[in-house]
């Protein structure tokens, strides 16, 4: 009959099709993903779920050891929770930027241990020269997310010496002369977050990726 005829043709059509894209390497249907879970896009299949419950009892546990362990006697415990979830989305917010580089998971977690750790670096060297640094030259060191956290923690640190404690009656005010405060550190943090969110969505699209042509932003 006429119409199975027709549709015998279009499966042949079809047949042709699929190999012609896998002659030229164009990907199928269902993207191509170099770990075989046939998911487009680098976001998707970073297991976000899994991250962000594991930073929230992360940082749940490190405020516990913080703050009941005797390290931080005096300071808000409020405050620590927010330092550390700013932190937490912070690093987030990285790992989405450097996993657009990649198709391969395995291949962006190591890669992205090893720029978490570098982004540290900054924070050395500025508290060795804090004295000497002006006001606008931590503000950009503390684009390093990981430099921010680190003079927040610096800032605790130093309110636990006085006996105080960092409280939110306080926060705004620097530790000592240096115009540099924690409300600064936040700002910077929530900052952070921000621009590699952005980033991170803008190079997902503009890249080239298996799964299709990029956008042009």
């Amino acid at each position: 009959p006429a119409h199975v005829h027709g549709h015998q043709l279009g499966l042949h059509n079809s047949h042709e099709h699929q190999e012609d894209s896998l002659r030229e390497g164009a990907p199928t249907q269902g993207g191509d993903d170099s770990d075989g879970s046939g998911q487009c896009g680098t976001l998707v299949g970073l297991g976000t779920d899994s991250s962000i419950y594991f930073q929230y009892h992360q940082q749940s546990f490190l405020v516990v050891i913080l703050k009941y362990g005797q390290i931080t006697i005096f300071t808000d415990v409020t405050i620590l929770y927010v330092l550390l979830t700013l932190f937490s989305l912070c690093n987030i917010a990285t790992c989405f930027l450097i996993s657009v580089f990649f198709h391969q998971s395995k291949l962006a977690a190591v890669v992205s241990a090893v720029v978490f750790y570098s982004m540290y670096l900054p924070y050395t060297i500025a508290s060795l020269q804090e004295e000497n640094m002006d006001f606008w030259m931590k503000l950009i060191a503390c684009f390093s997310s990981t430099t921010a956290f680190g003079f927040g923690m610096l800032h605790v640190a130093r309110y636990e010496e006085q006996g105080v404690g960092l409280q939110w009656d306080n926060f705004h005010v620097p530790p000592r002369t240096q115009q540099f405060s924690t409300l600064h550190v936040f700002y910077m943090m929530i900052t952070d977050f921000i621009v590699y969110i952005l980033l991170a969505l803008y190079f997902e699209r503009v890249l080239p990726t298996k799964c299709g042509v990029s956008a042009r932003l």
